[in-house]
């Protein structure tokens, strides 16, 4: 999965009895994300653990004061609870890259 697509995707994008997430696009969002390629929607399997943390992050992140169904928000600051973009997760890679001393 792409970075864009997975800052796309929504809650309704899991599927977890089917242990799929669907892969579509949605046009302009408010963080900016999207698919690569728009015509061609699609769906990847993946494992019942996956779909556990899926839940777990859900039921721990996603309370009663987000306002959104983007699945990755953003945790603290000001803007808590908002969508994540791709400023965040580049920030977050650098971080780790100097922790870490790993080239991602």
């Amino acid at each position: 999965m792409r970075i864009g697509e997975a800052l796309a995707l929504w809650l309704e994008d899991f599927e977890i009895d089917a242990r799929k997430i669907n892969i579509r696009d949605r046009g302009e969002l408010f963080n900016f994300a999207e698919i690569k390629t728009v015509c061609s929607p699609r769906s990847i399997d993946v494992s019942p653990d996956l779909m556990n943390l899926y839940l777990d992050y859900i039921a721990e992140f996603h309370i009663e004061n987000v306002d959104t169904n983007h699945v990755l928000i953003k945790f603290s600051g000001e803007n808590k609870g908002n969508p994540l973009e791709y400023a965040d997760v580049s920030s977050l890679f650098q971080r780790l890259r100097k922790k870490t001393s790993v080239l991602l």
